[in-house]
C-alpha cells in the first residue's frame, strides 16, 4: 500500500465506525456479548480480545481501538452498576488490556493489521532480499494466524492467573432485555459491509501487484497492467465518493427512533458532530504527547544507541534460534520506549547488513522485527493503540498494565522465536517455490 492509500483506508474507515457508533451498533454487540458469556467476567474479556483481533487483521489496528473503546466503555460502566469500586477498577484494566493485546496481535495474524508489516515489504524491496516474492497476504496469514491466535489465547490466560478477583466477577443484569435495533442499524452494517468489500478489491489489487508472480494467475495478469498511480486513483476516488454519500444519503427517522410511529424526520447517514462523539480525546492526547516524548528522545541519542549496540547484542554464529530471540527482545523492549516504527526504521537495515555475517536469513530476521515491534504491551508509548487505550479508558491502573505487559512480552519473544525458526521458514520456502 501507498501513503495515500492507507490515509484512504484510515479516513473512511473512521467514517464506517462513527456510523456504527451512531447506529448504536455497539451497544447491540454489548447487549449480545455480555448475554452470551452469562455474565461472565473472563468470557467478556475473551470476547473484547478476540473482537480486536479479528478486526485487526482486516483494518489497521488503531482503526479497531477507536471503534472499540465506546465498547469497553459501555462494558466498564454496566459493571458499575453492581461491582464495588475496587473490583470494577480492576474490571476496567483488564478491559483495558484485552483490547490493547487483541488489536496490537491483530498485526502479527495479518499483512494488514499493521503499517509496521507493509513498511517491511518496503524495506525487502529497498535492501533486495532475496525470497521476498514469498512474503505476501495469504503467505502471511498462514503463519501469522495461527501464531497470533496462540498469543491471543495465552494473554488470555495469563490474565485469567494475574487478576484472578476481577476475571472472577460477574456483570450483574446479564438476561436483561436487549437493545433494540434502530432503523440506521441495518443501514451501518451494509455501508460497513460495502466498505469492507470495496477495500478488500484494493487491497488485493496492490498486493497482486506489487507480489509479482508469486501470486500467478489471470489476475496477476490482469491488475499488473495497473501501475500504483492508477490505483491510488481508485482509492482517492473511492473513498471521495464513499464519504459524499456518507453525508449526504437521507434516511427516515422517527421522533422516538424507530422506524414507526412518531413524527418522522429526514437526517443524512452521518452528521458532522457525529465525527467526535465518543472520541476519546485523553487518548489523542496522549498519542500527541507520545509524538513530543519520540522528538525529545530521538535527540537524546537514543536511536544512535541503539543502532551501535545491536550488532554487538546479536551472537554470532549462534544459530537463528538464539539470535532471533535476541533480536525479538531487543525489538519489543526497544519499542515500549522509542515507538514500534522509530525501532523499526533503525532494525530493518541492520538486521539485513549484521544477517550475513552471522550466517542466518535476513529476510527472517527482519520478519521478526517487524512481528515483534507490534508485540510491546508494557508501556502506553509502545504503539498508538497502547496510547488511545490507555488515554481512552479511565482508570487503568498503570502498575497492573505494567507488570502483565512485561509477562506477555516475554511471552510474545519467545513464541515469534519459536516461529521464526522452524514454522515460518517452510511456508516461505513453499511459496517461492511455488512462486518461481
Amino acid at each position: 500500500m501507498t501513503g495515500l492509500q492507507t490515509v484512504c483506508l484510515f479516513v473512511t474507515g473512521y467514517l464506517v465506525s462513527r456510523l456504527v457508533l451512531r447506529a448504536d451498533a455497539h451497544l447491540v454487540f454489548v447487549d449480545w456479548l455480555v448475554g452470551w458469556s452469562r455474565g461472565r467476567a473472563s468470557r467478556v474479556v475473551l470476547g473484547v480480545m478476540l473482537a480486536a483481533f479479528l478486526l485487526s487483521t482486516i483494518v489497521p489496528n488503531a482503526l479497531t481501538v477507536l471503534a472499540l473503546i465506546p465498547v469497553v466503555i459501555r462494558l466498564k460502566s454496566w459493571a458499575q452498576e453492581g461491582i464495588d469500586k475496587g473490583t470494577d477498577k480492576g474490571f476496567g484494566t483488564v478491559l483495558a488490556m484485552a483490547l490493547i493485546y487483541g488489536a496490537n496481535l491483530g498485526g502479527v495474524g495479518s499483512l494488514l493489521g499493521s503499517p509496521a508489516n507493509l513498511y517491511l515489504l518496503v524495506n525487502l524491496s529497498i535492501f533486495d532480499i532475496a525470497g521476498r516474492q514469498s512474503l505476501h497476504f495469504v503467505s502471511w496469514l498462514l503463519f501469522g494466524l495461527p501464531m497470533a491466535t496462540t498469543l491471543v489465547l495465552l494473554g488470555w490466560g495469563m490474565l485469567r492467573l494475574t487478576e484472578r478477583r476481577a476475571m472472577a466477577t460477574r456483570l450483574p443484569g446479564w438476561d436483561r432485555k436487549r437493545t433494540e435495533r434502530g432503523p440506521l442499524f441495518g443501514a451501518a452494517l451494509r455501508w460497513a459491509a460495502m466498505w469492507g468489500v470495496g477495500w478488500a478489491a484494493i487491497l488485493t489489487a496492490a498486493l497482486i501487484h506489487g507480489g509479482g508472480r508469486a501470486t500467478v494467475g489471470a489476475a496477476w495478469r490482469l491488475v499488473g497492467r495497473f501501475d500504483v498511480t492508477t490505483l491510488d486513483l481508485v482509492a482517492l476516488a473511492g473513498s471521495t465518493v464513499f464519504t459524499l454519500l456518507l453525508f449526504g444519503r437521507r434516511v427516515t427517522l422517527s421522533s422516538t427512533g424507530s422506524s414507526t410511529g412518531g413524527d418522522e424526520e429526514r437526517t443524512p447517514l452521518l452528521r458532522i458532530r457525529d465525527l467526535w462523539r465518543e472520541v476519546p480525546l485523553r487518548g489523542v492526547l496522549l498519542g500527541l504527547g507520545v509524538l513530543v516524548l519520540l522528538v525529545v528522545v530521538a535527540k537524546s541519542g537514543a536511536v544512535s544507541w541503539l543502532s551501535r549496540a545491536l550488532p554487538h547484542l546479536l551472537p554470532d554464529h549462534a544459530g537463528l534460534f538464539p539470535v532471533s530471540l535476541v533480536l525479538v527482545l531487543v525489538t519489543i523492549f526497544a519499542t515500549e520506549v522509542l515507538n514500534n516504527t522509530t525501532v523499526s526504521t533503525v532494525l530493518f537495515p541492520l538486521s539485513a547488513a549484521v544477517a550475513g555475517t552471522i550466517g542466518v536469513d535476513p529476510l527472517l530476521l527482519m520478519l521478526g522485527v517487524s512481528l515483534a515491534s507490534t508485540c510491546a504491551f508494557m508501556t502506553p508509548v509502545a504503539t498508538p493503540v497502547n496510547a488511545l487505550a490507555f488515554g481512552g479508558i479511565k482508570g487503568v491502573s498503570l502498575g497492573k498494565f505494567m507488570k502483565n505487559g512485561l509477562i506477555m512480552n516475554l511471552v510474545s519473544a519467545v513464541w515469534i522465536a519459536v516461529w521464526i525458526t522452524w514454522l515460518i521458514p517452510p511456508i516461505l520456502a513453499w511459496f517461492g517455490a511455488s512462486g518461481s
